[in-house]
């Protein structure tokens, strides 16, 4: 829409056609006040450079630009429309096809002035973010499905439907299911939540969420995907950058050091027994292992440090001994004695006490790697040759961290393992009403299996499953149709899970 009675629309182009004199290839610039019915050529200032002839059918008679630009120019075109008027606008090349050895038309850096941006569509919902899971989750621990929609539209809307599906290895459909959006206005975001859902084995998934609103009308924004590796044992990176400094997290340059941090629950994104710490350390040639080093952990709701006098209270011991230090740069780790069982709900927050070490100069200390969290204050530390400081200053320098975290379990429950048996669940709800029939059971052992609906008569509708599969935890959907596509009519249907040794078979109600 034009905002005033000369809007003016500017672009940098760079073209090299067929011929100089007759201009069988070009272009030109085009214009329609109603809504794309008719076109029409606009001109720029100065003009084009010629007409098309008539073997280019496309633009036969009508001015173009041809030959070649020799490099980049600027066009500007003063539009022939007056303000409050909506408007279309156009590139149309043609050629004749005789030649395709030139390079054609580039067109870059296109500016409107006096345009007013396009009201916003009626209906438009689409997904904005994937909230959880992130990149990593646990086997055999829920995962809640969780994705941030909004309303990019003019108008509220209601009683839409958001929808996740998990595919896993070798294009198995794990976990399919949707909610109802009661409402949500015009440019309002929403944080949705699916049913919980928890993976048994271990594999890389494909999650994928989409958005159903009826007469959507722009359906490119409905969807989004991401892969999660479903593992027992993974490792979290936090910080990147490679600035360094020996004070953190353990000073050498001092005789003792004290050093407090926090981490927050989205960078770590996963519970689970965190079990190694690794710090990374930048240089510093000598290698003497770091002594009298006792790390503590904790839950906590903070999100930033003041200066203070640090507090052992709900703090759990972790580690106790000397840390590693033989390598001139890179991961120095450390097995924790106690793990500690993170729960992602909260932040973690550690504290590291050097005791008394004699100091070493600052020319072969450690040097640690760190990121600034500015402007947010997440780490606090101090260092003596007296005493073990007890009162920490805050500093954004936090230092980069790696943690490794294995299966989600207390420690007391480490070696407990509920074993799986094969078995077939019922179906919830049942009758079925919306045609998507939610086929949930389990396999206790690697082995053949086969899954398939028969209506009342005996015969097989449709085969689900027949191959070998992994012992675990299996969520199926049948779509209500046959082995020709077709959608089954209402009525009983039964479906069997078959195995070498087993067989069990249940019964669903099929309505309209």
């Amino acid at each position: 829409t034009a905002t005033c009675d000369t809007p003016q629309l500017k672009f940098w182009h760079w073209y090299s056609f067929e011929g100089t004199t007759t201009l069988y290839d070009g272009g030109n610039v085009k214009i329609s006040t109603n809504n794309g019915q008719t076109w029409t050529v606009i001109s720029p200032v100065g003009g084009y450079t010629g007409t098309a002839a008539s073997g280019n059918t496309a633009l036969a008679g009508q001015p173009i630009y041809g030959g070649s630009s020799n490099g980049w120019v600027q066009a500007i075109f003063n539009l022939p429309i007056t303000a409050g008027t909506r408007f279309f606008l156009r590139w149309h090349f043609g050629t004749d096809g005789s030649v395709n050895n030139y390079p054609g038309w580039y067109i870059d850096d296109v500016t409107g002035i006096g345009f007013a941006a396009l009201p916003p569509p009626d209906n438009d919902i689409g997904i904005d973010a994937i909230l959880s899971p992130g990149p990593n989750h646990m086997p055999n621990t829920p995962m809640i499905p969780k994705v941030k929609i909004k309303n990019y539209g003019g108008l509220s809307q209601s009683n839409f439907s958001v929808i996740c599906s998990i595919v896993g290895t070798a294009g198995v459909l794990r976990y399919l299911d949707s909610v109802i959006v009661p409402s949500i206005t015009s440019g309002e975001t929403l944080h949705i939540s699916l049913p919980s859902w928890t993976p048994t084995i271990q594999e890389v998934c494909t999650l994928r969420f989409r958005t159903k609103l009826p007469n959507d009308q722009v359906p490119g924004n409905d969807r989004m995907t991401r892969i999660t590796d479903i593992s027992p044992t993974f490792q979290i990176v936090i910080g990147t950058a490679t600035t360094n400094s020996y004070s953190g997290p353990m000073n050498r340059f001092y005789n003792y050091s004290t050093h407090e941090v926090i981490y927050l629950q989205p960078e770590i994104g996963i519970a689970g027994n965190i079990t190694r710490v690794s710090y990374y350390k930048d240089h510093g040639t000598n290698l003497d292992p770091i002594e009298n080093v006792t790390i503590y952990m904790k839950h906590t709701t903070d999100a930033s440090l003041t200066s203070g006098t640090y507090s052992l209270t709900g703090y759990r011991q972790v580690y106790s001994g000397s840390f590693p230090n033989d390598l001139q740069s890179g991961w120095l780790e450390v097995q924790l004695d106690t793990p500690f069982v993170y729960n992602n709900t909260q932040n973690l927050q550690i504290l590291i006490i050097k005791g008394y070490q004699p100091y070493i100069s600052t020319t072969v200390c450690p040097y640690w790697q760190y990121t600034t969290t500015s402007p947010t204050y997440l780490t606090r530390q101090a260092a003596s040759d007296a005493s073990q400081p007890t009162s920490l200053t805050q500093t954004y320098n936090r230092p980069n961290i790696r943690l490794t975290i294995t299966s989600y379990s207390s420690v007391a429950e480490e070696t407990r393992i509920v074993p799986l048996v094969t078995m077939l669940n019922s179906i919830k709800p049942n009758p079925i009403t919306n045609g998507i029939a939610k086929i949930s059971f389990s396999i206790g052992e690697p082995t053949h299996t086969r899954l398939k609906i028969y209506d009342a008569s005996g015969r097989v509708i449709k085969t689900l499953v027949n191959s070998r599969l992994e012992s675990g935890v299996y969520n199926l959907i049948w779509d209500g149709r046959d082995e020709s596509n077709r959608k089954v009519a209402e009525g009983i249907y039964f479906y069997t899970l078959e195995t070498p040794n087993q067989k069990f078979t249940k019964k669903m109600v099929f309505t309209r």
